[in-house]
């Protein structure tokens, strides 16, 4: 999935959406999960980064997952630790 593709679906996110991640994870491999919106865009920090906050749902009260977004690149993380992701569905 391209830059563009993956910034075109984050513009359009809103609190309670449904996305499926594709990524790689150290600890595990390949994943592909379903996440809830649970905070729509936010920006944080000095720099002004736009932040979404994911939760996973098989796990609503587990780590919190975020999609970061600085000119026009976006990124994963999971809790602290950046995570290469691969492809973003919205199901909504």
């Amino acid at each position: 999935m391209e830059k563009l593709e993956k910034l075109e679906i984050y513009e359009k996110l809103k609190k309670n959406d449904i996305v499926e991640i594709e990524y790689n994870s150290s600890f595990g491999g390949y994943r592909k999960s379903k996440f809830l919106v649970s905070k729509g865009k936010t920006q944080v920090g000095k720099r002004k980064v736009e932040r979404i906050i994911l939760k996973n749902i098989a796990n609503l009260k587990g780590v919190k997952y975020y999609l970061y977004q600085e000119n026009g690149i976006v990124y994963l993380a999971i809790g602290n630790l950046s995570r290469t992701f691969k492809n973003i569905t919205n199901l909504t």
